[in-house]
This record gives structure tokens, C-alpha cells and sequence, in this order.
């Protein structure tokens, strides 16, 4: 459970992405978002510390700035994640209607994330919150895409210009290749201390080689026990310091299912930048700070 928690992640990380948010009629709303995440602790990226000068108690940021649509542009949220796992993550936004930002309450970690399918815990869930049990390993057939396609929307199912009746986001045949992999399986059961939380238990399918926890699906099921969201990542094999290996943000495509609404958030991403490929002003720390969320419109 710790290490799906805490897999391996570089100092910063950087992608754009184009979201489809589908609803059960077909209709689509498309919203592009830039995204930058920092790791300011238990860091293992050679060059930098363990522990950054400027984590201030926290060892993750994320950043999601909304590029359009227009009227939705420069709408900023901030995700900051403390080392202590016990301790609940803080959320801000910038709302360029007020031209400030806000800090959110911690119980809006059960909130549409920019409103998407996402929630903010689905990105940020607390260890010490849930009770595991092991359900043993599971040979599951997984999709790695094609690095040739794996940024093109027309690799998947509505990407194009004319709308799908398929499954949106699917992988369309000759874009990618599959694996039967192993994954670890492991239910999250929420326990009481969280109240009224989002779900009631989460499984976790848990890459057994890359330990990453949504390639294969992770499973949310609402207060009454039945199914109600699914998270999905397609990952993409890329060079990281001369070998070809991926990481939780190496994706060409993620979504969030949700089954009980007949609704569904799907991206394709583009390939990811990492430390010095960040460009100096979406690297710089301050971003990692709600005092970063005030050069938002500069």
C-alpha cells in the first residue's frame, strides 16, 4: 500500500494535456490543462537531495492550470501534500474571476477536481486512513502504447475529429501492444475516522514491476458497496537518463469511469517533461506554493 503511495517520481514533471469530459448522451466538453508536479521530499532523482530546501513539510505539489476553454482559463489549483501521511492534503485555487486565490476546506477532497470525473484524493488518499487486505496476485492483460502514437487523440477511441460510438479513450487497434502483467491486489477499506468519505472501500491493482497503481484500474465503489468509479492510466515506455523505462506520469492516455452516471474524463497527454526539460518558469519552486498561485496571470 506505501509504495503505490510513494512510487518513484522525479524532482519536477511536466505535461499538457487535453481533456474530453463525456457525459451518457455522447456530448462532449473539451478542456486543456498544463500540469507540473514537484517532489520536495523523499526525493531519489540523482542531483537532488532527499529533502529540498523548500518542502516546508510537504513532499508533493500539483499544479493544474486550465488553459482553455476561454472562460475557464487561468482557474489554477494547487495540491499540496504534507510527509506526514496522517495529516490531510491542503487545496487552493486561483480564481481569475476574484483575481486571488482561496484555500479550500480539507473535506473538498471529495470534490470534482476542475470539473472533471477526478477528485482531489484520488491523486493525494492518506494510508493511515484505510485498513488493507492483500487479495493475492493477479495476471491482468495491460496496454503499453506505442511511443510513435501514444500522444496522437486519433490513437483513441473520440480523439478524432468525428465522435465515437466506442468506449471513449479506448486505444485504437495498431497503437499499441498488450502485456499480461502481474499486479498485486489490494481493498482499501475506508475506516470511520474518515466519516462520510468518498467511498466506501478502494481496490487497487498494484503493477508488481513498476509498482504504479492505476495502469491497470483502480476501483472506487460508493457508500452502499456498489461499483461507482474506475481510474485507468495507459502508460508509455520513455528515456529517462538512458533507459527506457515509464513512471506514473510517462502516460498517453488516463481516465476516470464513472459507471453510475454514464460518465466518463478521458485525456490524452503530451510526452512528459522531467527536471531540466521543465521549462525555468514552470519549474521554478514558487510554483509549488500558494504564494505561486498570485503569478498566475502574469
Amino acid at each position: 500500500m506505501y509504495n503505490a503511495w510513494l512510487p518513484f517520481r522525479p524532482f519536477a514533471s511536466r505535461y499538457y494535456s487535453w481533456d474530453r469530459i463525456v457525459d451518457k448522451y455522447g456530448n462532449v466538453s473539451n478542456q486543456d490543462t498544463d500540469n507540473t508536479f514537484f517532489e520536495m521530499a523523499y526525493l531519489s532523482d540523482e542531483g537532488y537531495p532527499n529533502t529540498t530546501l523548500y518542502s516546508n513539510g510537504y513532499f508533493q505539489a500539483g499544479h493544474y492550470f486550465i488553459a482553455a476553454p476561454e472562460q475557464s482559463r487561468y482557474t489554477t489549483e494547487l495540491q499540496l501534500q504534507p510527509t506526514d501521511p496522517t495529516k490531510l492534503q491542503e487545496l487552493y485555487i486561483f480564481l481569475p474571476s476574484l483575481r486571488r486565490s482561496l484555500r479550500l476546506s480539507s473535506a473538498a477532497r471529495c470534490t470534482p477536481l476542475l470539473g472533471t470525473d477526478y477528485i482531489a484524493d484520488d491523486g493525494s488518499w492518506l494510508p493511515p486512513n484505510f485498513a488493507p487486505t492483500f487479495l493475492g496476485e493477479k495476471k491482468i492483460l495491460s496496454p503499453v502504447m506505442d511511443p510513435r502514437f501514444a500522444y496522437d487523440a486519433k490513437s483513441y477511441a473520440g480523439g478524432g475529429s468525428v465522435p465515437s460510438d466506442s468506449f471513449p479513450g479506448w486505444p485504437v487497434a495498431g497503437t499499441n501492444h498488450w502485456e499480461l502483467r502481474v499486479y498485486y491486489v489490494v481493498d482499501l477499506l475506508a475506516l470511520p475516522i474518515l466519516g462520510n468519505y468518498c467511498y466506501s472501500h478502494r481496490i487497487f491493482y498494484v503493477d508488481k514491476q513498476t509498482w504504479l497503481a492505476a495502469e491497470a484500474g483502480m476501483e472506487n465503489y460508493d457508500r452502499t458497496g456498489k461499483l461507482y468509479k474506475m481510474l485507468w492510466n495507459v502508460q508509455v515506455p520513455i528515456n529517462y537518463r538512458g533507459e527506457i523505462t515509464t513512471y506514473v506520469y510517462a502516460t498517453g492516455m488516463s481516465m476516470a469511469m464513472d459507471f453510475q452516471n454514464q460518465h466518463v474524463t478521458w485525456n490524452n497527454d503530451s510526452p512528459v517533461q522531467i527536471d531540466n526539460q521543465v521549462p525555468a518558469e514552470h519549474r521554478d519552486p514558487i510554483n509549488a506554493t500558494p504564494a505561486g498561485l498570485a503569478r498566475v496571470m502574469k
